[in-house]
């Protein structure tokens, strides 16, 4: 009988714990599928390119962050410009201004960033001034020139003010009422 309880106690002793615990899964995404595998294989995962599977997209990172077959599905669509693009844009000039447009009796609504040191940009939505339909917007205030998409969507109009919204929070400023 005491041979028998060191064999086990031997055992026991040579394998780990946490072998007998088990171990945490974690979602991945593998091939454009969620894989749940042990926590501790997760760094073989990633290491040819799965990643963690999320709760929600991470927009404009081109990657299909929930693994759902759709890369940004959710995110914020606009005719005129991306998220990134603003950022580019006005991200690197100090000079930028986040402005909000509210409807008075000659103007309607508006919401748009713009720099006017060297050549100056203004990028956003509006239906006020150029057009009493909703547009977009980025507009290089020298040349005039630039994309600009008119008439959009009651959806679009809001998708573009919500990029750019993001856009202004991302780069600090925030968004005062256009005297």
């Amino acid at each position: 009988m005491l041979n028998r309880t060191l064999v086990v106690s031997a055992v026991l002793l040579a394998f780990p714990l946490s072998a007998f615990a088990g171990s945490s899964k974690v979602n991945v995404c593998h091939n454009g599928r969620s894989l749940n595998v042990s926590s501790s294989a997760v760094g073989g995962h990633t290491g040819h390119g799965d990643w963690l599977v999320a709760s929600s997209e991470t927009c404009e990172d081109g990657v299909d962050n929930d693994c759902d077959g759709v890369v940004d599905d959710g995110c914020p669509v606009c005719p005129c410009f991306t998220e990134h693009d603003l950022l580019s844009w006005f991200g690197s000039n100090s000079g930028s201004g986040c402005y909000d447009y509210t409807a008075t009796s000659s103007y309607g609504n508006g919401t748009y960033l713009a720099y006017y040191g060297g050549q100056g940009l203004e990028a956003g939505v509006a239906d006020y001034y150029y057009t009493s339909v909703p547009f977009c917007a980025a507009v290089n205030l020298t040349t005039f020139a630039g994309p600009f998409v008119a008439p959009i969507t009651t959806s679009q109009y809001d998708q573009c003010s919500e990029i750019v919204l993001n856009a202004a929070a991302q780069i600090g400023l925030s968004c005062v009422n256009h005297p």
